[in-house]
């Protein structure tokens, strides 16, 4: 067992180096037109790479179970970060995401999310002895789930908000929230995504866009027409590293939520493929590491950290490929940021430690077990 969280080690290293590789090329015209230094994005996400190395190595050596008592007052802080975030928040593009503080920019929601995937598992765990307990077991975490997504959609953050109640009910149902209860919650589920679409006009036109693309009626937005000609042209093995066209700001956000098509041209298919099994070999002994957890807390939310990796890059991977409406949601250890790549290290450093905690288990069972036999 003690492979596992190595392998996931370094598949999210893998993954950061070919980030961080892409994020050079792809940034590079921007930065010149911007800041007159080709290399002025590419550092600012170097020097959050190696943070989150680092913070993914420290959280996989804590025991997991030591965060378990942090987990309200952290979704209480970063709730309330949110809140305020529309208030005094760095306004980019039209929304205000994000909260500079000495200096440093940070964006609450990634706090948010996975503080509430903690505090999901943290929950179920506690509440697993009284399974009729409805108010415990159910509307207490569903409160956390729908409250969270409601303060994500007013930033605005639609995208981000859909995968929260996605994610946060798919705890529910791993903890044994019987199903029968999840056509009610899936339907309110329903009424608050069609709700935030008709607040927030941005996520009514990327719908609409989509599905008229979809219909055949119309072209898709200039991001996806032009994600997919870099996909396309890189062919099977790419133009090579730092040869793409479509860097050359025929592509916005090309180093950010449309990464992945700089990716597919500069490494064609090949490359693409490899970053998916990169995100698959995650999500396969994330998965193991969940199954063999010793406690519910382990078990839920290392399944919570893997679904949320795997969901991300699909939803990401999606949109590049024109498969999905734009959602403005980075792809896992691969676009430019900086709170997105270090929270998700620490996650990740959680879901190994988690592995770590099971190879020890089962060491200390063998050796039990040797001993009884040599006596």
């Amino acid at each position: 067992m003690k492979k596992y969280p190595i392998i996931i080690f370094f598949a999210t290293i893998i993954l950061i180096i070919i980030g961080s590789s892409v994020v050079m090329s792809a940034s590079s015209t921007f930065s010149i037109v911007k800041h007159n230094n080709q290399f002025a994005l590419f550092s600012s996400h170097i020097s959050k790479a190696l943070i989150g190395i680092i913070v993914l190595v420290i959280f996989s050596i804590i025991d997991y179970r030591y965060w378990m008592k942090f987990t309200k007052p952290a979704l209480f802080a970063a709730l309330f970060l949110v809140l305020i975030t529309p208030f005094v928040g760095d306004q980019i593009k039209g929304a205000q995401r994000s909260i500079s503080i000495m200096g440093f920019s940070f964006m609450p929601v990634e706090i948010a999310k996975y503080a509430l995937f903690l505090h999901l598992a943290n929950l179920m765990q506690k509440y697993a002895d009284e399974p009729e307990d409805m108010k415990k077991n159910l509307l207490i975490p569903l409160g956390w789930i729908m409250g969270t997504a409601v303060l994500v959609v007013m930033l605005p953050n639609v995208s981000n908000a859909s995968l929260i109640i996605l994610i946060g009910l798919t705890i529910l149902f791993l903890a044994g929230i019987p199903m029968r209860y999840f056509a009610g919650i899936a339907a309110a589920g329903v009424i608050v995504f069609l709700l935030a679409i008709v607040i927030k006009p941005h996520a009514q036109v990327r719908v609409m866009t989509y599905m008229e693309s979809f219909m055949g009626d119309k072209f898709p937005n200039t991001q996806v027409q032009q994600s997919v000609y870099a996909m396309g042209s890189g062919g099977i093995t790419g133009v090579g590293l730092g040869s793409s066209n479509q860097r050359n700001l025929f592509l916005p956000e090309a180093y950010g939520d449309f990464i992945y098509a700089i990716l597919g041209e500069e490494t064609g298919l090949v490359g693409a493929l490899a970053v998916l099994l990169l995100y698959i070999a995650i999500f396969v002994f994330g998965l193991l590491i969940s199954k063999n957890a010793e406690d519910k807390f382990g078990k839920l939310a290392g399944m919570a950290i893997t679904l949320s990796i795997i969901v991300y890059g699909f939803v990401n991977v999606s949109v590049a490929t024109g498969m999905a409406p734009t959602t403005g949601l980075p792809l896992p250890f691969i676009s430019h940021g900086g709170t997105s790549l270090v929270i998700l290290c620490a996650m990740t450093g959680i879901l190994m430690s988690i592995g770590f905690r099971n190879a020890s288990r089962e060491a200390q069972k063998n050796k039990t077990a040797w001993k009884a036999e040599a006596v």
